[in-house]
C-alpha cells in the first residue's frame, strides 16, 4: 500500500466462487494479471470468501470497468449481496474495459468467515478484486 493509505484485505476475484457465464480472463492490467468476466447474465456472479476479525461494518472496495455501448452515462449494474442476504444495488461507471475504477459499499461483516456476492443485473462489468476495510 501506498504510504498513508489505510490497512486492507485485498481478494483476486479469480479465485473467488464463479456462476452463470462468469470466467477468468488474464491481462496485464489486472491486479495479478488476472480479471473476471463474462459476467454476461442474470445467472452470472462472484462470490469472495472473506474473513475479518470482528463482526461490524466494512467498506468494500471493488476494482471494476465497464464497457458497456454507449460510453459515459451507461451505468453497470450488480446485485450485492452478503451472506445469502437480499441484494443490494452496486452500480459501476462506464470506463471501458481494462481500465479500472473503484467502487465501493458499506456492508456489515460478521466476526470469521463470510460472503460477499456479486451478480449480474443490468449493462456489463469485469471485477478484477476487491479490498475490504474496517469503516
Amino acid at each position: 500500500l501506498p504510504a498513508g493509505e489505510p490497512a486492507r484485505d485485498r481478494y483476486e476475484a479469480e479465485y473467488a466462487t464463479l456462476g452463470g457465464l462468469a470466467s477468468v480472463a488474464y491481462h496485464a492490467s489486472a491486479s495479478n494479471g488476472a480479471k473476471v468476466g463474462h459476467i454476461d447474465n442474470n445467472s452470472s456472479y462472484v462470490q469472495f470468501n472473506v474473513t475479518v476479525g470482528t463482526a461490524g461494518y466494512y467498506t468494500v472496495i471493488a476494482r471494476t470497468d465497464n464497457g458497456t455501448s454507449g460510453g459515459y452515462g451507461v451505468w453497470a449494474n450488480f446485485k450485492l449481496s452478503v451472506n445469502g442476504g437480499a441484494g443490494s444495488n452496486f452500480s459501476v461507471t462506464n470506463s471501458a474495459w481494462d481500465h479500472w475504477t473503484n467502487a465501493s459499499a458499506k456492508v456489515y461483516l460478521n466476526a470469521g468467515s463470510n460472503t460477499i456476492r456479486f451478480t449480474r443485473d443490468t449493462n456489463y462489468s469485469e471485477i478484477d478484486s476487491i479490498d475490504i476495510m474496517p469503516w
